[in-house]
């Protein structure tokens, strides 16, 4: 019953947003068609179109000006701001750009909290800031149309502006879009906490830091609400900070806790624990009956994931599975080929760092390991 009224609860927004997408163009095909369009305005027009674009760009723009406006007036500083894959950052006192595909988005404007953090922490201003934005852009399109009559570059205005505040107010999960935050945060303390937590990592992962470099505080994150992605990214992140500064110990106890309550986790969160967990017992702890018991309970999309992932820490998980069976040291030459590929790949210094960490001690393993492979690997 549970997960019913949960799947419930998350499908309710998108289809809202469907209904109201179906009543809104249905609305604009009786208004084109009726004697209220003035200007004979054609939505399939070239210079509708072009307006259209146009409007997409501006109010983007515009959108995230929103976010920096209301971010800077509830206490936050500024990150980045990126348009059209392009991100403008501030690093060592200096601008500077980047590219980045990110996911997908025209635009982004990020910000952190220049505060500690409170548990009625600001966040509803900031994040709503784009779509007040562009409520208001759709306003002022009316005005101008009441004031001067129908423009064709007014009407897509109102089209594209009300659209964009639509599609970024309802919380729709699948977007992850400005409501989706304020409703997740609105539930959740330990939704906060992790939001915090990823804010101020961010800004400090942008501002050329590794994990050794920041400050222990700003990992601090609560442990319930392990059902959502956010809460168990940001417990994760903290993992990979107490690796990185060498707390085996409080390493340790986070990823054993996540672990033990993966069933409570979204199934890829659950899937990243559990490898890293496997790799903890290897790799800090030399647990080689417990690690592989640990193994041998993965399902198989598990094991085929550590065989073929081209990812640090299930490459790191490849050479330990290698070093507990096989031995095979041609498979090993080529794993420590993709995992130094892999570190020169990576996104920032703290991922670096803590790929860097894990890898050399999966060597160390792997050359002190004996082939002595266990039977049920």
């Amino acid at each position: 019953m549970k997960n019913k009224k949960t799947d419930f609860a998350t499908a309710t927004p998108t289809v809202a947003l469907v209904i109201i997408g179906a009543i809104l163009g249905i609305s604009l095909g009786i208004w084109l068609a009726s004697d209220f369009n003035q200007i004979g305005f054609d939505i399939l027009s070239l210079d509708t179109i072009i307006y259209i674009l146009l409007w997409c760009v501006l109010a983007t723009f515009m959108h995230e000006l929103g976010h920096l406006l209301f971010g800077y007036l509830t206490g936050y500083k500024f990150v980045y701001f990126k348009m059209l894959g392009v991100m403008f950052y501030k690093s060592n006192g200096k601008w500077q750009t980047a590219r980045e595909r990110g996911n997908g988005a025209l635009g982004q404007c990020l910000m952190a909290p220049d505060f500690e953090y409170k548990q009625k922490m600001p966040y509803v201003l900031y994040n709503l800031g784009g779509v007040l934005i562009n409520l208001l852009l759709t306003a002022l399109c009316v005005v101008l149309i009441v004031v001067y009559g129908q423009q064709s570059f007014t009407l897509a205005g109102i089209i594209v502006n009300g659209i964009f505040t639509i599609i970024n107010f309802l919380p729709i999960r699948s977007l992850k879009n400005d409501g989706y935050n304020v409703f997740m945060l609105a539930r959740s303390e330990s939704c906060k906490k992790a939001y915090y937590s990823e804010l101020k990592i961010t800004a400090e992962t942008l501002a050329g830091k590794t994990f050794s470099q920041m400050p222990e505080t700003i990992f601090n994150c609560g442990i319930d609400d392990l059902k959502y992605p956010s809460v168990c990214t940001s417990l994760y992140v903290q993992y990979c900070y107490f690796i990185a500064t060498n707390q085996t110990e409080k390493a340790t106890e986070t990823i054993t806790m996540l672990y033990n309550r993966r069933s409570e986790m979204p199934l890829p969160n659950a899937n990243t624990v559990s490898v890293e967990y496997f790799n903890c017992l290897m790799l800090f702890h030399d647990d080689r009956v417990n690690a592989a018991k640990t193994y041998n309970a993965f399902d198989q999309s598990i094991r085929n994931a550590i065989q073929v992932s081209p990812t640090s820490f299930v490459v790191v998980a490849r050479i330990l599975v290698n070093a507990l069976s096989n031995h095979d040291d041609r498979q090993f030459a080529s794993d420590c080929v993709v995992a130094e590929k892999l570190l020169n790949l990576s996104r920032t210094p703290a991922e670096a760092e803590y790929s860097r960490i894990i890898f050399e001690k999966a060597k160390e393993r792997y050359r002190e390991a004996t082939p002595d492979p266990f039977e049920s690997f």
